[in-house]
């Protein structure tokens, strides 16, 4: 008999983390779930660290380091149940009941709803990682792509048939690429009501500026696919919303010393940006002149100001 609910969960050498994520599973109410851990190929001891955990309900896949993404992919090869789950390896579930509520809630959602999406807060019981402009709310595609009504980190539950419009892009990051195409086709259903911890250690915020500038060629193309896919619906729903993404577009081809498709992206972004985004271009525009290594310090330094 199928499980009710399977979890992917990507990892590389994390094997410190995942008893943390394997002790918010094995407390859940629902406990019959089917967790697929896709080890993207770790030099740690994950394997030895799985093995340990000693359940038949988990799946170990190994395979050779290729990304977050190509490990998602890969994880759903695997899926056994009608509803899935994206659970990674530095996060866990809210608390004992979360398992039980999700698979409740797309269990008893329209038909045509495709996910359901939950809150998130971070691992000191902050919220401001969403906004919602109401407590449960049914998304369709342009209230996606123009983030007006709610935006921000959720945590989805997946019915396994919608995986099927698009898989995970190759870039690593932009996971927005698959919601919003899958949003084409199926509405969300937005549930105010934590369902996942994100856990941020201390000094993260600084690796993860880095990691963004090590990304930053592969961002650009990922923000110049989002445009081409989305640009005509932008232009009909939210056009200050083009100039946004126009805006990141820019920021990351800057970072990556792609200067030539910065200043197009920059100069683009004044046509249909709002006075925000504007100001923030006049901004990126100044460090157009500056050398490269310049740039990312000042990206870094004021990225590092903003965490809250």
């Amino acid at each position: 008999m199928n499980p009710a609910v399977s979890i992917i969960t990507p990892t590389y050498n994390r094997a410190r983390l995942l008893p943390r994520v394997w002790a918010s599973l094995r407390k859940q109410t629902l406990g019959d779930f089917q967790w697929i851990i896709v080890d993207d190929g770790s030099t740690d001891d994950t394997r030895g660290v799985v093995e340990n955990f000693g359940d038949k309900r988990i799946h170990y896949v190994y395979q050779r380091n290729a990304g977050v993404n190509v490990a998602r992919n890969r994880g759903e090869r695997e899926i056994e149940a009608g509803y899935v789950i994206f659970l990674d390896s530095d996060d866990e579930l809210h608390d004992q009941h979360t398992l039980a509520m999700m698979v409740d809630e797309i269990a008893s959602a329209p038909a045509e709803i495709g996910l359901v999406r939950f809150t998130v807060i971070d691992s000191e019981g902050r919220e401001g990682l969403h906004y919602m402009e109401r407590d449960r709310m049914v998304t369709g595609y342009a209230d996606n792509i123009c983030e007006k009504n709610h935006w921000g980190e959720f945590f989805p539950i997946y019915k396994t048939e919608v995986l099927k419009i698009s898989p995970w892009p190759a870039f690593n990051g932009y996971e927005v690429i698959r919601h919003w195409r899958i949003a084409k086709h199926h509405p969300a259903l937005l549930v105010h009501r934590p369902a996942r911890v994100y856990h941020r250690a201390a000094g993260d915020n600084l690796t993860g500026m880095h990691s963004v500038i090590r990304r930053s060629a592969s961002m650009t193309e990922a923000v110049s696919q989002l445009i081409n896919e989305h640009r005509a619906a932008w232009l009909e729903y939210c056009p200050c919303q083009l100039g946004r993404y126009q805006l990141y577009q820019a920021m990351y081809a800057a970072l990556s010393g792609q200067i030539l498709r910065a200043w197009c992206a920059v100069l683009s972004t004044f046509r249909w940006a709002d006075r925000n985004t504007r100001m923030k271009a006049i901004v990126l525009t100044v460090t157009l002149f500056l050398p490269l290594a310049l740039r990312r310090w000042l990206f870094i330094q004021r990225a590092t100001r903003q965490w809250p």
